[in-house]
């Protein structure tokens, strides 16, 4: 194949070739390649076992590397990029959040309401940036014994969470308050989609603002500043509102998902590995044919996964999420439908990307 390539005029650019091949093995390979007319000094890289590496690459030529395997993402890309002259670009998306000078509102009282893990840890260490902790609530009832027990600066309430959603909670409280006497708590709504609909729902149930998923810094600046700083809490409703998540064609947008993660490699290594686990045990129950789960009961799985897959940038699951949580709304999908199964392979997909990024 390399001969006939280069005799067509269509060299190869690099070889990656492993050590250990029925017939002809990578050592032989790379000599034949070293004594071809017009193919010497070809770029070659050879992956052999990891003991191995350090010996076999001493006294190599400049053009050819070699890697222990497993090999790494990383090492295959600088090797690649060594051995072809190519010098990385600089990406673009990362900003040093370490040095971005932010609004700070150490002291006042927020309640962050969540049910899934990897969205209340992104959520939280957003909020660290900004001076603030949270007390949490998984769900409706946590959320109205949180609101009778305490007194809240601020309240970020996902819209649906299990037990009673978010407008059955607010409609619950703004009446507790008129009843007593008490001071109105601002409380912004978090939801999947800021169309115009979930805004007058969220309006009409009591909520004082309005902020879509995943949260960016930006818009949750603009929230905490609003509602936090001594000319912010005004009694005016406001919406606020973020542009659509712009998701890449790949799986998942690593960049994306580290700036979302304010910058911080070590927190994003959790998110992966809380997904992972939390996303497998959705998808288990939702697939099992043996075991099949009500409609209800999807609808909600499907929720967390688009919830949870969207701090991943991740479209196909993200969109397929939505489909299955619309459907299973309806009470027309079982265990064993096709777009089940489909939303299971890809989530597979996303959580083996995941693992294959370091």
């Amino acid at each position: 194949m390399l001969k006939a390539a280069h005799e067509q005029g269509k060299p190869f650019d690099l070889v990656i070739v492993d050590q250990v091949m029925p017939e002809l093995d990578g050592n032989e390979v790379i000599r034949i390649i070293a004594d071809t007319p017009g193919m010497i000094g070809m770029p070659c890289i050879l992956l052999c076992h990891a003991s191995a590496a350090t010996e076999l690459g001493a006294g190599r030529a400049g053009n050819v590397v070699c890697l222990g395997k497993p090999v790494r993402q990383s090492q295959l890309f600088d090797a690649m990029a060594s051995l072809l002259g190519v010098r990385p670009a600089k990406c673009p998306v990362r900003e040093d959040l370490s040095q971005t000078v932010r609004p700070q509102f150490a002291g006042k009282r927020l309640l962050l309401v969540k049910d899934n893990l990897v969205s209340q840890r992104v959520a939280l260490k957003m909020l660290e940036h900004f001076g603030l902790t949270a007390r949490l609530a998984n769900d409706g009832s946590e959320d109205i014994k949180e609101l009778e027990e305490n007194l809240f600066d601020l309240v970020f309430m996902d819209c649906q969470i299990p037990i009673m959603d978010g407008y059955s909670v607010i409609k619950s409280q703004r009446e507790r308050e008129q009843r007593l006497g008490l001071p109105r708590t601002p409380i912004v709504a978090l939801t999947a989609n800021a169309i115009q609909g979930d805004s007058e729902k969220s309006v009409a149930v009591g909520m004082d603002g309005h902020l879509t998923k995943p949260l960016s810094f930006k818009a949750l600046e603009q929230a905490l500043t609003h509602w936090l700083s001594n000319q912010g809490n005004t009694s005016e409703q406001e919406i606020i509102e973020e542009s659509e998540v712009n998701m890449s064609e790949p799986i998942w947008d690593y960049h994306a998902t580290l700036l979302g993660a304010c910058g911080d490699v070590k927190l994003l290594e959790e998110l992966k590995v809380l997904f992972a686990d939390e996303a497998g045990k959705l998808i288990r129950s939702m697939g099992k044919e043996d075991a099949p789960q009500p409609a209800s009961a999807i609808a909600s799985a499907a929720h967390s996964l688009k919830g949870m897959s969207g701090h991943f940038h991740a479209k196909t699951v993200v969109e397929l999420s939505a489909e299955v949580e619309r459907i299973a709304k309806s009470g027309n999908i079982g265990s064993g439908d096709p777009l089940i199964l489909r939303l299971c392979h890809e989530v597979n997909r996303l959580i083996d990307a995941l693992h294959s990024v370091s």
